[in-house]
């Protein structure tokens, strides 16, 4: 997904993990280490062409191509001898997402004499923009006055100002250029909306004295299992590491149409293969993460669920993005407002100028880099970008330029090993906390039991707010009737809060009463190896952005504003118990050599057709009944 922004801050995910570091190391400025960069036969099947050929569909997250091209990148990372990231077994990285399989489309401009003209998707218009399917002939509007709920009205995309929502049946936006969009679902609380039609201006002017236009556009969403393809140089510093990451997916062929996304972004994914093949075999004095992201065009799904796996694996981390590269004579993006990345970005432009690129400082390119840079990871973009040819049918290998390719993968090679001392220039993480956003510093946080609290400077510091093991959870409440539910499942951690009295003195350590009447709140995060659950069982009134909706037997909680079934809840006067479950999206710490599953937001599996069925079932309902029986005893 690109968008280039003019002097604006890309707003950040929210994301809820903590940030992470890697540093870099020093050494040979020409960069000609690691293996020849003659590669043996395996070079033959990969190359710009080929990752941009018909065998791979345009990568699009709804494509048979993407899982060929994942897993050819799984073979790359394999053949140059680096390791699968945090001991895993193989290099491919799953996570779910959904996406839209296109159906029939159809625009048939109909004139007053009865004449028609029907255009070809793709090549004169397209739809763009809602989730909304449509079947039906809507009259054409000649003007605002004659504008009514029922009718469509041609719009100049870049001139007029479109009507008031809801004064219109669709919109048909004139434009000189088709840009087509992913087709895996970047928001899953996309609400149905109107489609909008873009039509090329050739195409416009042959229909524009249509009196109606019949219309059809459908889909099915479906959700499929997607793959980032990630490998790790083993360094002699391994608390440390540079993540190169470049996203393969494109937008996919769609409709008869032909997307090879040669330069968004199998240009990115070349780049990385070269400086992989220069650093291959070496030894690095840190990690460096050789990172395939898949999904960027859906909202940077890929580079949330990496993100969650490098949670806690690293002490120092800044991040190389590579992302549309190679067309001559454009200048790279390096706007740089943003604190965490600006003095990355400052050495980088050095770095460019060097090798001969000339930078726009005023240009900002949105990818995988805002999700670390979100986390407060150092991340620079590497981008020159043609707004005519990216998301576009023109996008082929011939617009890229080899030559560039070879001279980026070069002086990324050469920036790690010349600065290994980046990091103490970049701050990364020093300064820029999570904790930092609500005022607190994590090294004046007192170390406080399971059972303590501590009031200081305003702040409650609760030491049962904390992931906690299984085993200190009933060492403290023995008894408590978690392991009943989500039968074979795995109890991994629990956050058991307990009541904190309203007469709390400050600097005053209180021992907060370990008995089940004085739980505010469980919480159990469960996992049977592929799904993830999270239950949270309340003794008080719960206030946070989930919506509950009442429905029989119980409620559906969604994301606020969204459509998104985050799972079912039961509810019995001050007592309410809610079910999430999704996939293991990432794992994390909460002792020392103790790692646990965690969920990711938004891949519910509760659905409105099944949430009825989940809110009656014995085991939920029984263990609602026990939970309540535990605290009240």
């Amino acid at each position: 997904m690109k968008q280039s922004v003019q002097k604006s801050v890309v707003t950040t995910l929210l994301i809820n993990i903590i940030c992470v570091t890697l540093l870099t190391s020093c050494g040979n400025p020409n960069g000609d280490i690691g293996k020849d960069s003659g590669v043996d036969e395996s070079t033959e099947a990969f190359s710009l062409a080929v990752l941009s050929g018909p065998e791979y569909e345009g990568r699009g997250a709804h494509t048979e191509g993407n899982r060929l091209a994942a897993e050819l990148l799984a073979e790359r990372l394999e053949f140059f001898g680096l390791e699968p990231l945090n001991g895993r077994t193989g290099y491919l990285m799953p996570f779910e997402q959904k996406v839209r399989i296109p159906g029939e489309t159809v625009l048939k401009a109909v004139f007053s004499d009865g004449s028609f003209i029907e255009l070809e998707y793709g090549k004169d218009y397209m739809f763009s923009g809602s989730s909304a399917m449509i079947d039906e002939t809507v009259p054409v509007a000649k003007d605002l006055e004659s504008l009514t709920a029922s009718s469509i009205l041609f719009l100049d995309r870049f001139k007029d100002e479109p009507p008031p929502y809801g004064t219109f049946a669709t919109l048909a936006y004139i434009s000189d250029d088709l840009y087509f969009s992913s087709l895996g679902v970047v928001n899953y609380g996309d609400s149905a909306g109107y489609p909008r039609v873009i039509i090329l201006r050739p195409a416009y002017n042959m229909i524009s004295e249509a009196v109606e236009l019949e219309l059809k556009y459908t889909f099915e969403d479906a959700n499929v299992t997607l793959n980032s393809a990630v490998g790790v140089l083993p360094g002699n510093d391994r608390t440390k590491a540079v993540l190169l990451s470049a996203h393969f997916d494109g937008m996919g062929d769609q409709i008869g149409n032909r997307l090879p996304g040669a330069l968004d972004n199998a240009s990115g994914v070349i780049v990385l293969d070269m400086a992989m093949q220069r650093i291959a075999g070496t030894e690095m004095p840190y990690d460096v993460i050789i990172a395939f992201t898949n999904s960027e065009e859906c909202g940077f799904t890929g580079a949330v669920e990496l993100s969650g796996r490098l949670y806690g694996r690293y002490e120092e981390i800044y991040n190389i993005n590579v992302d549309c590269v190679g067309l001559p004579g454009v200048p790279f993006s390096m706007y740089g407002s943003e604190g965490i990345s600006t003095e990355l970005r400052a050495q980088m432009g050095g770095y460019l100028s060097r090798y001969g690129f000339a930078c726009d400082y005023d240009d900002y390119i949105a990818g995988d880099h805002v999700v670390f840079e979100s986390l407060d990871i150092p991340s620079v973009v590497l981008a020159n970008t043609d707004r005519h040819t990216y998301h576009t049918a023109l996008d082929v290998p011939e617009n890229v330029d080899e030559n560039i390719l070879e001279k980026i993968a070069g002086m990324i090679v050469d920036f790690i090993l010349e600065n290994p001392d980046i990091h103490a220039t970049l701050g990364c993480c020093d300064d820029h906390d999570h904790d930092d956003d609500i005022g607190v510093n994590p090294e004046e946080m007192p170390s406080l039991a399971y059972n303590e609290a501590l009031l200081q400077n305003d702040t409650l510091y609760m030491g049962s707010s904390k992931w906690i093991t299984y085993d200190d959870a009933v060492k403290y409440h023995p008894g408590i009737p978690l392991p009943q539910t989500f039968r074979g499942c795995t109890i991994q951690a629990c956050i058991v809060m307990l009541t904190v009295p309203v007469n709390a003195e400050p600097d005053q350590l209180i021992e907060l009463p370990s008995s089940a009447s004085d739980i505010q709140k469980i919480i159990a995060l469960y996992s049977d190896g592929g799904t993830a659950y999270r239950i949270v069982f309340c003794t008080l009134p719960v206030v946070d952005s989930i919506m509950r909706t009442d429905v029989a037997g119980g409620y559906l909680m969604t994301d606020t504003g969204s459509a998104t079934f985050s799972g079912v809840g039961l509810r019995r006067g001050n007592y309410s118990l809610e079910a999430y479950d999704g996939d293991s999206a990432f794992e994390f710490e909460i002792e020392p050599g103790i790692t646990v599953d965690m969920l990711r937001s938004g891949t519910s599996k509760v659905t409105e057709e099944n949430a009825p069925a989940m809110l009656v079932d014995p085991e939920l309902t029984g263990l609602f009944e026990e939970l309540q029986m535990f605290i009240q005893s």
